[in-house]
């Protein structure tokens, strides 16, 4: 194509110079695509499902590790957690779990022991594997407080499942699953079946081909751990137990909090589950877990602090630190130990409640203040509580704890977004229009106007990456702008090739790309947000320089070839999801809602343990934090007007 087009703009003005530099990257273009192509062919032959699902396995272990570290699950040694088979109505008999002499619904995982009926009576969260491994029926329920250490225990479960799988011979990892652990956010169980929901998760999370991602699923290579069945709209509940009762037919844990699994299960429990409810941190452990993160010999308040868990241990701050996550708090908010006996010591503590409140409330005071020797946060308390209290309530509205920076968009009027597309085009028209000449102004700027609104209205779904090459049919927007592109420059040229070529080009463009690019839309689940965030500016940046120099020709049939070079970088630039996620984040700038660069906020707050990682979005530490952060927000008085209210507002 670039080659072909290059001949044709030569052969149409013999007499004017040759653009060599167009023609010989045009060249370059085309010897690179043939390579990358006939490069990715070789690598992209048949390859043997068991090899898709060992790699997933890397990508996954590599995730949560990451995770692992970052919620400070490894270093120092994890609290622990203990668990005792639940007595609450969410689960049949324990020998439906453990199956009858010879069952093999679920054969034990290579080097794991068939587990029985008494091995499901108490045990501790770091051996939940052996359980896991063993269960005749593959089915195991989680359930516990909020701030029992649900997540946590999926997250090291996976982890131990992941170590043992990669332990075992090529022959034996075969017969071991790949544990996914997702949340059930964006699961309809009235509309989508579970393997769907599955395999369609694994294609988008984790850049499967579609095919393979359904055979991992059908064929039993995967295992599923199944978070936060209890953020799922109520009404939504009992139906999806339903549907991992009857379409679960791979390993299965769900996780969930007490409560909300049984009002689930009223009409129906999830059938040969072994039910495991986590109990609250014995003082003991308590008291042990919190000397292992101090210095020896102890200062003298956290001295105070373990002794008052030990002698008394029906006080408030005894009732209050039996959960992982209030244990984390007091851990990572009290750097100064000389604070730690004035916040907890106060005799207005006088319920479990008063000192958990106290602890939630120094997350943000502790993350924002300044440390000797240390360069002073880029942020103040009260602008980053408020702009973070916004975050929280506007995820509370969306009924997810899952903050992904390409959603954000919905947060703010698209005619305003609309609007800037517009300008930008117009200020491009006038700016080539003052340099070059009025005609291909007027182009440059119907075009880059038509472009950037394009961009604006298209659907977000997921962040882009560069991924295996596949082909896919042009869509209805690919069609639409074909339609609308190649009349348009057929009457502003008064050429009637350019309506025919520019059509098709514009038409099979997004298909083309994603061919050589494998550009459809999948993040990196083992990356963090900021890593997606810049790799979809990059992977459409890159999009918009192949279309540039590969699709020149058509501007070098009208003889416009570097004109046509400026409108396809610009069109791959103006679709990043990074470019509406920026223009949003001028929209809350604007509205006092945040900062202009919401990212570099964002992940400051990832910096300080406010907000943490998975994969490609954020979560609140943790959904008591988010929680109190939200009705915070909706409290103050007279929040629409921001900029008063961080001064009205004291967050110390």
């Amino acid at each position: 194509m670039s080659v072909g087009g290059s001949v044709l703009w030569a052969l149409k003005a013999p007499g004017d110079e040759l653009d060599l530099v167009g023609v010989v990257l045009a060249v370059i273009t085309l010897a690179g695509t043939v390579t990358a192509w006939l490069w990715r062919r070789e690598k992209s032959g048949p390859v043997d499902i068991s090899v898709t699902a060992d790699r997933l396995a890397v990508e996954l272990r590599v995730q949560w590790e990451k995770a692992a570290a970052e919620r400070k699950l490894l270093y120092p040694m994890p609290v622990p957690v203990r668990w005792l088979r639940s007595e609450r109505p969410v689960a049949g008999p324990v020998e439906d779990a453990t199956g009858a002499a010879g069952s093999t619904r679920m054969p034990p995982l290579p080097g794991i022991e068939h587990v029985k009926p008494g091995r499901i009576q108490r045990g501790q969260a770091r051996n939940l594997f052996a359980i896991y491994g063993g269960l005749d029926s593959g089915r195991l329920l989680i359930v516990g407080a909020p701030g029992s250490g649900k997540s946590s225990a999926a997250i090291m479960l996976v982890l131990d499942a992941l170590k043992h799988r990669a332990g075992l011979s090529e022959g034996e990892r075969a017969r071991v699953p790949v544990p996914v652990l997702l949340t059930a956010r964006g699961w309809d169980p009235d509309t989508t079946p579970l393997v769907d929901w599955l395999a369609e998760r694994l294609r988008r999370d984790y850049a499967l081909p579609q095919t393979k991602a359904v055979r991992l699923v059908r064929e039993g290579y995967v295992a599923l751990v199944l978070d936060g069945l209890d953020e799922m709209p109520e009404s939504l509940r009992s139906t999806a137990v339903r549907a991992l009762n009857e379409q679960a037919t791979f390993r299965l844990v769900t996780l969930s909090r007490s409560l909300e699994l049984v009002q689930a299960v009223r009409s129906g429990s999830l059938a040969g589950a072994a039910a495991l409810e986590l109990q609250p941190v014995d003082v003991e452990d308590a008291a042990d877990y919190l000397a292992r993160c101090q210095t020896v010999p102890m200062p003298a308040s956290w001295a105070w602090l373990i002794a008052n868990l030990r002698h008394q241990q029906e006080g408030p701050i005894g009732r209050a630190l039996t959960t992982p996550l209030m244990l984390s708090l007091v851990r990572d908010t009290f750097p100064e130990a000389s604070e730690l006996e004035a916040a907890l010591s106060s005799g207005e503590l006088r319920s479990r409640q008063d000192v958990e409140g106290v602890l939630l409330d120094r997350v943000l005071p502790s993350a924002y203040a300044t440390r000797p020797g240390q360069p002073a946060p880029p942020y103040t308390l009260d602008h980053a509580a408020y702009w973070l209290s916004y975050v929280a309530a506007r995820m509370n509205e969306e009924n997810t704890r899952d903050l992904a920076w390409w959603h954000i968009h919905r947060w703010r009027s698209r005619s305003v977004r609309i609007v800037v597309a517009v300008a930008i085009g117009l200020l491009l028209g006038i700016l080539v229009a003052m340099a070059v000449g009025l005609a291909d102004g007027l182009l440059l700027g119907v075009f880059g106007g038509v472009l950037a609104v394009l961009g604006v209205m298209a659907p977000r779904t997921r962040p882009a990456r560069l991924g295996p090459m596949r082909w896919r049919p042009p869509s209805t927007a690919d069609l639409t702008a074909g339609l609308v592109f190649a009349p348009t420059l057929g009457l502003l040229t008064a050429e009637p090739i350019p309506v025919l070529a520019i059509g098709i080009l514009v038409l099979l463009g997004p298909s083309l790309v994603g061919w050589l690019l494998g550009t459809d839309g999948n993040p990196d689940s083992s990356s963090d947000p900021k890593t997606s965030f810049r790799r979809d500016q990059l992977s459409w940046l890159g999009v918009g320089v192949i279309l540039a120099l590969s699709f020149g020709f058509g501007g070098a049939i009208i003889g416009r070839f570097s004109l046509a070079q400026g409108l396809t970088l610009l069109w791959g630039i103006l679709l990043s999801q990074a470019w509406i996620a920026q223009l949003t984040f001028m929209q809350l700038w604007l509205a006092g809602l945040g900062p202009p660069r919401m990212m570099r906020f964002l992940e400051d707050a990832r910096a300080r343990h406010i907000l943490q990682s998975s994969g490609p979005v954020y979560q609140f530490r943790h959904a008591a934090l988010q929680d109190r952060l939200a009705k915070r927000f909706t409290a103050i008085p007279g929040r629409k007007r921001p900029t008063t209210l961080i001064k009205r507002v004291s967050w110390n």
